[in-house]
């Protein structure tokens, strides 16, 4: 073998090796929802039982996708969802896999306009330190919730917009790679209200764009019109949420404001609101030095533009949701659904420093693109940890989850006036669910309830007990007044049922309160400690005895726990 083929079979080899670290990332994301992610529709998915009937009907029209959700045109989710809807009797996990093939869809893109910019210039330990951003679990909520999908598809079309707005060959603002761009960001637009930004965040590309043309002004003025009519259409018979917030909140408490701001960029990198706050101020600092040297640096603007619009869309995403969200309180910045947009900062960043580091003069170079991928590296390592400390919030999510899965299942068992319900983990209204939306879904076979259930008094062997210590107590009404029951569970007795403890009052065969009280997948299945706590005002004033009882799924019924506990309740 001569040396050249010897020289390209060890390129081979490590290109192999490159493609392998890339796709690491996503495919911890995949096994990550594969493990954690539980099909189950719950709070806005339910919602769109009502569409999903239409359409069973032959009812549905165009308007029915049309109509708000909330602030959003969901149009094109919409569509999504309904399809995979009717192909998979509502598996809502296959939404969460389609999320992380739009993730891996981003990193294709993203590969593709770095090396249409940078050419070779583009070190692989960047390509990595963004496919390991891309398929971060600190997006959890995201990828364990199939209706999210909505958010991946955004960053997709984005991403799109401007591969299509990176062609060598777009010469006029009518070259159908100009409106194909427009196309994705009119589909983002429809898509969330964040969606619109797009527009905005991928100027800088088509102001490049523009430069080399006979009338550069056209194309702005083409690109702003799209804009523009984007909006007006929109806002057609648009009309704000009931819960819609005050937006001058952000004017009148300035300081929460940035705080908010800065916590919700940085939150990709720490968790930990302080240092969420100093990553914020640090990154938010490091895209201001790129913007100011887009601007000023001439030679390097075409290269640059792709991810300038990556941080401008990211920036304007966080802007947005402060405005929007900073009233409802800080902790909403930390929220896990936000990341999948602050994370294409860090990839605009990494992307545009690695260009800059390539490019600087010498004697500095060599100094300068050492310090870079140090730095890029100490990123990887701590978005890379941060991401795999969530896994443990997985197994929590995941719990939760099927506890909710379980609720639904059984729902015509719950009582739906009490606020200790667990039917408001699925929706806050429990009317419309028990009697609305889960008979929908039962008839068109997307989610089957339990039907005949028995209740099984004393079964034997005994599942555990109530603990009868507090009997007599007096619980006070109140606004926010609650009371504690506790008991034990013993799964070495029963060890079909699932670690839930219901709770009814006085002869009802409804439950009022339930709760968590292990893990689903546990496989000890060890005697367990169990507590339920519920709103007073659920009682009625007067004395009540309430009960306990756990659900087997393989029989079918409700097991009693032993003992009953008297309680008086006083106004």
């Amino acid at each position: 073998m001569n040396p050249i083929d010897l020289l390209d079979k060890h390129s081979s080899l490590w290109s192999n090796f490159y493609l392998l670290l890339y796709a690491i990332p996503f495919l911890i994301t995949f096994l990550f929802v594969d493990r954690f992610g539980v099909d189950v529709p719950v709070f806005d998915a339910l919602v769109l039982t009502d569409l999903f009937h239409e359409i069973d009907f032959g009812t549905a029209d165009f308007l029915d996708f049309w109509r708000l959700h909330n602030e959003h045109r969901f149009i094109i989710p919409r569509f999504a969802i309904a399809t995979l809807a009717f192909l998979t009797d509502w598996n809502t996990k296959t939404q969460q896999y389609a999320s992380v093939m739009l993730a891996i869809a981003i990193g294709i893109s993203l590969y593709w306009i770095a090396r249409k910019k940078h050419g070779d210039r583009v070190s692989p330990l960047t390509d990595i330190a963004i496919a390991i951003a891309l398929g971060s679990l600190v997006q959890y909520e995201n990828w364990l919730w199939g209706f999210q999908i909505a958010w991946f598809w955004i960053n997709l079309c984005l991403v799109l917009a401007i591969a299509l707005l990176s062609h060598e060959n777009l010469q006029h603002w009518r070259d159908r790679h100009f409106g194909l761009a427009a196309l994705f960001c009119g589909l983002a637009s429809f898509s969330c209200a964040h969606g619109l930004l797009t527009w905005l965040a991928v100027l800088p590309c088509v102001w490049v764009k523009s430069r080399h043309a006979q009338k550069p002004r056209r194309w702005l003025l083409v690109w702003c019109s799209g804009f523009v009519a984007t909006v007006l259409l929109y806002f057609i018979d648009y009309h704000k949420p009931a819960h819609a917030v005050d937006p001058s909140h952000v004017l009148k408490h300035p300081r929460e404001g940035l705080e908010f701001f800065f916590a919700l960029v940085g939150h990709p990198l720490s968790s930990e609101p302080s240092t969420a706050i100093a990553w914020g101020i640090l990154l938010s600092l490091a895209s201001s030095i790129c913007f100011w040297q887009f601007w000023r640096d001439l030679a390097n603007r075409e290269a640059i533009a792709p991810w300038i619009s990556l941080m401008l869309f990211s920036l304007g995403f966080a802007a947005m949701t402060t405005v929007g969200r900073s009233s409802f309180g800080f902790g909403v910045a930390l929220a896990s659904r936000y990341t999948t947009v602050s994370l294409l900062l860090f990839v605009g960043l990494l992307y545009a420093g690695q260009y800059y580091a390539e490019i600087a003069t010498r004697p500095w170079q060599g100094k300068v693109r050492f310090g870079y991928r140090a730095i890029v590296a100490c990123v990887a390592v701590i978005l890379a940890v941060t991401s795999l400390s969530v896994w443990e919030l997985g197994k929590d999510f995941r719990n939760h989850r099927l506890f909710s899965r379980t609720c639904l299942s059984l729902v015509g068992y719950m009582e739906e006036n009490a606020e200790s319900s667990c039917v408001r983990r699925l929706y806050p209204d429990a009317k419309i669910v028990k009697y609305w939306w889960s008979p929908r879904l039962d008839r068109l076979g997307f989610f089957e309830r339990s039907h005949a259930v028995e209740f099984r008094d004393r079964p034997q062997p005994s599942c555990g007990y109530l603990d009868r210590s507090q009997s007599s107590q007096v619980v006070e009404l109140s606004e926010s007044g609650t009371a504690i029951v506790s008991g034990r569970v013993r799964f070495e007795n029963c060890q079909t049922v699932l670690p839930i403890v219901f709770l009814s009052r006085n002869d009802s065969t409804e439950m009022f309160a339930s709760d968590l009280i292990g893990d689903f997948v546990d496989s000890s299945r060890e005697p367990e400690t169990w507590t339920v706590q519920f709103v007073s005002r659920d009682l009625q004033p007067g004395r009540h005895s309430l009960r306990a009882w756990v659900y087997d799924p393989e029989r079918s019924a409700f097991l009693s726990l032993y003992n009953s506990l008297d309680l008086r309740v006083v106004d």
